[in-house]
């Protein structure tokens, strides 16, 4: 991994991408909600809660797809020795999982299509053309962005191998795509899991109210 690049490459591409995306009227408006942040923010467990609480979630694919390949005896950092393979298969997965999703229905995603723009920039992959259109496709209701934590509850990370620096340069370029996608960001910091945890369920009953009133 390269730790040093916290700033988003191929910008002009992104909305070259996005413009043609809009003018095709191709890109569908949602009322999905993503969470996402870097490795060790805590963005599984706040997933988790709001399951538990009875919101539809999208657990992330690309936890299952790197859980598949440790269970085959790979090591973490073997799991990845494909990079452009493994990050096909992640959006192949993702791409299903939304096609099968109605758009005016409210869910909560854990990672979404834009975010893999980071993991292979941080990676120091090119962007494929399919990862590029694919992140412009769905305009998402609002992305909860968790800031980075020193510590996870859960103890190590079973399939996660970034580093401390990596992770705050991913919440950079997270940050970066979703504002240039024009989607808007709600950002949490590292508070406990109850205050972040109330925020994102506020946020969504004060759409739900909103989009009942308009009604």
């Amino acid at each position: 991994m390269n730790s040093e690049m916290p700033s988003l490459r191929n910008r002009d591409r992104l909305r070259a991408a996005l413009r043609a995306t809009v003018g095709a009227n191709k890109r569908v408006t949602t009322k999905w909600s993503v969470v996402t942040g870097p490795p060790a923010s805590g963005k599984s467990t706040l997933i988790a809660q709001l399951s538990n609480l009875g919101h539809q979630v999208v657990t992330d694919p690309a936890r299952e797809v790197l859980q598949q390949r440790i269970q085959r005896g790979r090591s973490k950092t073997e799991a990845r020795s494909d990079y452009l393979a493994l990050q096909a298969e992640i959006l192949e997965r993702m791409l299903a999982d939304a096609q099968a999703l109605n758009p005016a229905q409210s869910v909560v995603f854990d990672y979404a299509l834009p975010d893999n723009l980071a993991f292979l920039t941080i990676s120091g992959a090119e962007w494929t053309d399919e990862h590029v259109r694919a992140a412009c496709y769905y305009r998402y209701q609002n992305v909860f962005l968790l800031d980075p934590v020193d510590r996870c509850d859960d103890g190590p990370d079973t399939v996660r191998i970034e580093t401390k620096e990596e992770r705050w340069a991913i919440h950079a370029l997270l940050q970066e795509i979703y504002e240039e996608l024009d989607i808007p960001i709600t950002r949490l910091a590292p508070i406990d899991l109850r205050q972040r945890l109330d925020v994102v369920v506020r946020s969504l009953a004060e759409w739900q109210r909103k989009e009942a009133g308009a009604r």
